[in-house]
This record gives structure tokens, sequence and C-alpha cells, in this order.
């Protein structure tokens, strides 16, 4: 495979080449009578029924005729069900956020819900009365600690004999055993204000006998523990954990008298999860190897597998076939977008298959042509968006005998940048991630990535909390066979580090390794190389180099578990390209970046979402853009020079085109030192939603604030100012904002790159910068220090730093 390689490389300007996955992937909705989307599955006492949560509503599927039927209603998302011992009834959380909700009980028979009163957070387990329940409850706020629930007073207690401060600790892995007598439960290493997997992805089980207190460790488990669930008898449980890869396998653990044994029951490049064990030896579990969860059920004696096909879902109610038609404004446009349909004061639903997802309070899916789906009588409101750069679609129907089957989505642009040269993309996509529901491959990636009308969507390879590494197989060292003339899919990479911060790395031929550092009890666990060696080696391969969400507290940007704590040196050393501004933590990045510009640092502004498209909850590719001008037309590698060199902007909608003196952004002003003119700035507006204010910042100050009037809909409108300046800098603009509650955006938010001020003998004025920036290094030596994963180089390291200060210090006036 290797001999082929330059050849491939030759290849990859101009041509796409094909991935090795994603031949046979089945699509959102493609066989979806059996992967059909199910979560949270659990058993019936007697086996023959299987509950779950089912698009957020509480179903239980009859295993004799394999009908579903769907027994809650309203608005919220139904989760985590529980059988009672009865049979008869189920306990479930009712959440507006699919984390947090209310504990309630559902009648099987009648359907009757019940609220209990009570806030509830992740999965229950009953005692074997059936008189008590055990998960993390409150009676307000965060269910932040475990305890009890009485059936009988409706009241919470606490676990009191959970010692060593892990009542507080336990998080979803956690079950009673089947003689409801003995609780399990996994502790991991994480420490709060740190990265998950610092000290280890290892989690430790213990157990711990309700009746006598006693608590007992029962060993180590290598790798992550995401679900724990009882077995047939005492000494049996099972795991779901990513031992052994980057994918949740289900494990079967049996306990011995002084051992513990544990045993692989799946594997593979998918997920398996929520098992539920019956007593005859069946286990059920959800497999998403056909990118939406399907149900298996596998006896343990010969772990012989069967899907479970899903033949009707019952909606117990009158329900039509819906279509919807899915149209863009000329044929050049893919027709797929993303849409959200709810029943008024109601639910939201989804075509049965959906990699359903949930973003700014609206539960929406990709819909591609023409895409059908089930729904119940009634009124709904339907509220479909393609991105940024397209007009929203909001509007109602109905759904009842006579109604027309049949709902057209044309979406029609506001704005056509690449009319004007520019082509949008951003950094830092994650294709399938831990803690996920769904399986993406290239082909519901795609989707999504051109149901956001983004140009170019940069995927990244990453670990999470240990040695596995998620979607490496996808990683070709070139644009995915999926892109288009339009969208350019290219799998990248983001280098993760424990203590120096997190690195989008894009335009890569080869992955650089090793992929993540300073993770303990790992492959990895030195602190070396450190971020600037892993810069270099990007480089040489021609990539460029980010660093991705920088900062989370505006006051201490150092402050925070995926802080950038090594940019201020990285940036002295010379060896970042760009910095992925706009992503979660905008506010907390902007002052810091300024920083770095006065410092004479000319880190253009890139975006990096960080968004995980597996999961049901988060952000969808692309609500944080940067916008590249190009020339002659969109090509990946002009495209991640045009970044590099900050010929850009970055945006959750507005459209800007900035101009000082007729440069753009990236261009250099030359002026002599005996001529400080006037300069002229000028920035063209355009917004599909109002815009509050337009700011002009000089070397980090605002020089004009202007309140904008309202410019909507794709009009544009052109300001002037003249700017007087004294000294060499820059000078940049930044315009805001209101949106829609449910806009991925949640604001506006636009800004250029700036274009640099050289006036002759007038260097620029770097401040209290540099003062800053060396206590920054003294901080990060004292925690690398008391961190000691220097490995074989405890010279190295502080020679990099000392070679950032001496920068530093060059900068500062008063040592100069």
């Amino acid at each position: 495979m290797h001999r082929f390689l330059p050849f491939l490389l030759l290849l990859r300007k101009g041509f796409y080449l094909f991935s090795l996955f994603g031949f046979s992937s089945q699509g959102v909705g493609a066989n979806s009578n059996v992967s059909f989307g199910g979560i949270h599955l659990t058993v019936s006492p007697d086996g023959d029924q299987i509950a779950m949560s089912y698009q957020g509503s509480i179903g239980v599927y009859n295993r004799a005729d394999g009908v579903l039927r769907l027994l809650t209603k309203g608005p919220g998302w139904d989760i985590q069900p529980v059988w009672m011992t009865s049979g008869d009834q189920l306990l479930f959380a009712r959440s507006v956020d699919f984390r947090v909700g209310d504990l309630m009980s559902l009648d099987v028979a009648s359907a009757s819900v019940e609220n209990l009163g009570v806030r509830v957070r992740g999965p229950i387990f009953l005692n074997s009365s059936g008189t008590q329940v055990l998960g993390h409850f409150s009676t307000s706020g965060y269910p932040g600690r475990i305890g009890w629930f009485d059936m009988g007073t409706h009241q919470i207690s606490s676990v009191e004999a959970l010692m060593n401060g892990h009542e507080s600790q336990i998080g979803d892995a956690f079950a009673l055993l089947e003689n409801g007598g003995t609780f399990v439960y996994a502790i991991h290493r994480d420490r709060p204000s740190e990265q998950t997997g610092n000290r280890g992805p290892q989690a430790d089980l213990w157990r711990y006998e309700l009746a006598s207190g006693e608590t007992k460790r029962l060993g180590r488990v290598p790798s992550r523990v995401f679900r724990l669930a009882a077995g047939r008898s005492a000494n049996e449980m099972f795991m779901v954990s990513d031992w052994g890869g980057a994918h949740n396998d289900i494990w079967r653990i049996k306990f011995g008298a002084s051992k513990i044994d544990f045993e692989r029951l799946t594997s593979g490049l998918s997920d398996e999860d929520w098992p539920s064990v019956t007593e005859a030896g069946e286990m059920v579990y959800s497999d998403n190897v056909g990118n939406a969860t399907r149900m298996v059920s596998m006896t343990l004696n010969d772990k012989r597998r069967t899907d479970l096909a899903v033949s009707h879902i019952d909606y117990g109610e009158p329900t039509r076939v819906v279509t919807l038609d899915v149209r863009a404004g000329s044929n050049k446009e893919s027709n797929i977008g993303r849409i959200s349909i709810r029943q008024k004061n109601g639910r939201f639903y989804f075509p049965q298959g959906a990699l359903y997802r949930i973003t700014g309070g609206l539960g929406h899916f990709y819909a591609r042509n023409q895409v059908s789906l089930e729904l119940p009588y009634g009124e709904f409101d339907l509220v479909a968006y393609k991105g940024t750069e397209f007009r929203e679609i909001r509007m109602s129907f109905e759904v009842n005998a006579s109604s027309n089957p049949e709902v057209p989505i044309h979406f029609q642009r506001w704005v056509n940048p690449a009319f004007s040269q520019w082509y949008s993309g951003e950094n830092h996509i994650h294709a399938n991630y831990g803690y996920g529901a769904w399986y993406s491959d290239v082909n519901t990636v795609a989707d999504q990535v051109e149901g956001e009308g983004l140009n170019v969507a940069n995927m990244v390879v990453a670990n999470s909390d240990g040695d596995g590494v998620f979607d490496r197989p996808f990683f070709i060292g070139a644009p995915d066979r999926r892109s288009t003339d339009r969208s350019i899919l290219m799998w990248n990479e983001e280098f993760r580090s424990t203590i120096w911060g997190h690195l989008t790395i894009v335009d890569l031929e080869r992955l650089v390794e090793p992929i993540f550092t300073g993770f303990a009890d790992t492959t990895n666990p030195w602190d070396v190389p450190t971020n600037a060696e892993i810069s270099k080696a990007a480089r040489f391969q021609g990539a460029s180099v980010s660093y991705t969400h920088p900062a989370g507290n505006r006051d201490d940007p150092y402050n925070g578990a995926y802080s950038a704590k090594g940019l201020p040196i990285d940036a002295a050393l010379g060896v970042i390209d760009t910095l992925d501004v706009l992503g979660f933590g905008y506010d907390a990045t902007l002052p810091l970046w300024y920083r770095l510009l006065n410092c004479g640092f000319r880190i253009p502004a890139a975006a990096g979402t960080d968004c995980f498209l597996n999961r049901i909850r988060s952000f969808p590719p692309g609500w944080g853009r940067c916008y590249v001008r190009l020339p002659n037309g969109l090509d990946y590698d002009a495209w991640i020079e045009g970044q590099r060199l900050g010929q850009s902007f970055i945006s959750t909608g507005p459209m800007i085109d900035f101009q000082v003196n007729g440069k753009r952004s990236g261009e250099i002003i030359t002026l002599s030192g005996s001529d400080l003119p006037r300069i002229s700035v000028s920035i063209v507006i355009q917004s599909q939603y109002p815009l509050d204010q337009l700011e002009i910042v000089s070397n980090g100050e605002i020089v004009d604030r202007v309140k904008l009037k309202p410019v909507v809909d794709g009009e544009s409108d052109h300001y002037e100012r003249l700017i007087s300046v004294v000294q060499s800098g820059w000078i940049a603009a930044r315009v805001r904002g209101g949106a829609p509650s449910d806009y991925v955006g949640r604001r506006q938010i636009a800004h250029a790159n700036p274009v640099y001020i050289d006036i002759e003998g007038k260097q620029i004025n770097a401040g209290p910068n540099p003062k800053y920036f060396l206590s920054w290094i003294d901080r990060l030596e004292t925690d690398l220090d008391q961190r000691n994963r220097y490995g074989d180089r405890r010279e190295s390291v502080p020679a990099q730093l000392e070679e950032a200060r001496n920068v530093y210090r060059a900068l500062d006036v008063e040592t100069r």
C-alpha cells in the first residue's frame, strides 16, 4: 500500500479520491425497519417486551409481532425508561434538554402518565422489591449526587455509606445487581478543572453491599466505563466500554471469590450500547452499525445474534404519511437542508431511522430531495435551514385525512458569497466521538455538510480520553469521494494535549504522530513532543496549524481544562498559522487574540466549531465559519492558503467586505514615518437578520462605533470612516446582532481579519502584553514541573519556553 502513496498524493490537486469507507452505507432512513433509531433499551421482566426512548417518546416493542407502540405524547424528550418489577409500569425521565428531567411513571396498558415530583439525571434502577429507585435525584436544580427515591413517600435520601467522596463522582456507570442489594459503580480518575483522561482513562469498579454498608474495590478497567447493567445473578453484570479501541463494546463481568473476569461480547467499527439481560440468558442491546441504532438479541451461551426488526409503529392515534419536497434555488444547489417538525404544543417528529439531533432547542434532521415521515393528525410548525446563506423557512401545516400529503420546502438564497469570490469553511468537525448515539459515515457526514451549505469541511481524526482514535480509517490525505464542486470534505487531525492545548491541523497528506500527548497511563503519557514540535512536523508536509477553542474564561484565559496554554509560546516561535477564534469561547478568545496581534504576531482568525455529528445534542457543522476570498473559484489548497494569509473573515451569518485604503484583510499598508494620514476604512455589510452594532478596532481598541440601521434579508449597507493612525499595527472591523432563539449561532457575529499598517520608524507598541505573556509562560512552566511528564526531554522543553521568553523580552519597551 505504501509504495502507491506518492502516486495518490500526486493526484491530490484537482481530483477527488474515493475513500475506503461508506460505499455500502444505508444512509438516513434506509432499511429503517432494522436501523430505526431506538435508544435506552430495557427488556421487560418476562422478556416479551422491550421499552425504549424512540424520537423523544417512550415506546414498547412487542417481540411477538414486531410492533413498536408509542405511549407518551406532549412536549419534552422522554428518555431512560426502566420497568417496574410488576412488568405493567415504567419509570422514565421527561426532559427539555435530553439530560435532566422530571421523574415520571407510565402505566403501559392505559398509557397514563404521572409526574412523581423530583428531578432525575441519567439511568435509574429499582431495588428487588420495587419500593425504591436508585439514581441522581434532586427536588430542584441539577441532580448532582446519587441517592434513593422512595416510591411510597416520594422522598429522596442519600446513600450514606458511599465513602471516599464517591457519591459526587458517580456518573452514568452504576447498577444494582440482580439481588437488588448490591450496588456496583465505576469511578474514573478525572478531577475538576482538568481535561478528561489527563490522569488516565482507567476506571475503578467498586461494589457496595446496601445491607451491611461494606464497600470493596473490585478492580480496574483500563478504559472508560460508560454504562453498567445487571446480569442474571449477584455475581454477573454487563459493561459498556471503549476498552481496546475508540468505539463502545459490551463486556460481561463475572465476580469470583478473589478475582474479576471480563469477557468481550461485541466489537467492530461502530458502537454497541444499552445492554439488558433476561433470566433466560439473552442480552438485548443497541448497535449503530447502520448509522441509526438497531436492536440486537444475543443468546449468551452461544453468542448467536439476531436483528430485531420493527414491523410497524403504532402511534396510538390516526396518522398519515407526509412527504417533504426539498428544493434549493438552482439546479447547481444540493437539494438538502436541516428540517425541524414539531406538533403545536407537542413534540418533534422525524423520519424512521433519521439521525435526529437537538440544536438551539430544535429537534432536527437532514432531508434530501423527497423524504417521507408518518405524522399524527394535528397542526405542525416547520422550521428549515440550509446554513447561513439561505433564508430560513418557517411555516405551519395541518395533517388530517384530507390534507395535502406533500409539504414543499424550497430554499432561496438571501446572499451568494461565491459571486463575490467568498467561500466558507471551518477547521473542527468530528464525525464520530465518544458519548454519541449514532454512527457517522462519509454519506451521513456529506448530508450534514451539504445541508449547511458549507464549502470546505475539515473533519478531524482525534482521541477522546485514552488511546482510541476516532475516524482514523477515513483519513486518505486527499478530499473525500463525497466532495462536490461546491462542498469539499477533507479528513484531517485534531492534535490533543492535556496541558499545551489542542491543535486543528488541516491540509494533511499524512497524520502527524502521536495523535495526542499527556494522557497518563496510555501510549503517550508525556507532555512531549510539544505542540511546537507537532506544528513543525505538520508544516514540514505543507499543512496549516491552528489552536482551537483557545479560551473559555475571559477574565483568565489561561484557566480552563481545554485552554490553549501553549499558544503564547508557539506564537512567539512562529509555528502557528491561524487561531480558531470563532467557536465556543469566542468572547474569551477575542481579547487574547488582540493581545497576540498587538505583539506583532500576524495570526489570522479562523473558525472551528468543535461539533460532534454522532451526538444527539450538538451543533451542526459550520454554525461558525471562515469566509476566504478566492478569485479563481473554490479549490481546497487555495482555501487553506487564503485562510493562512488572513484573506478572510469569520461569521455566524452576516457577510462583510472590509477594506482599508483599498487593501483587504491580510494585506499590508506601508506609510512613511513623516506622513501620518487619516486612512479610509470601508465596510459593506449584509445580513439576513437585523444587526445592532459595527465597531472599528485598531490595535485592540475600539476607535469607532456605529449603531446600525435595520438591514435585513440580503440588503447591503456601506459605511466609510476616516481613522487616524500614529503607529504601526492593525485595523479590523466587527459586527454583532441578535437572531431567532433557535438560530444555531445563538447570535450574529462577524469579524474581519486585520489589515496591517507598517509606518516607517513607528514600530507597534506591544504595551503590557509582553509582560502578560511572560507571566503566562512562568505559570505554564510551574504547571509543567508539577506534572513532571517530560520523559527524557527535561532540558529541551524549558529551552523552548526560554526561547519564547526572549521574544517577549525583546518586545517589552521597558526592558529593551
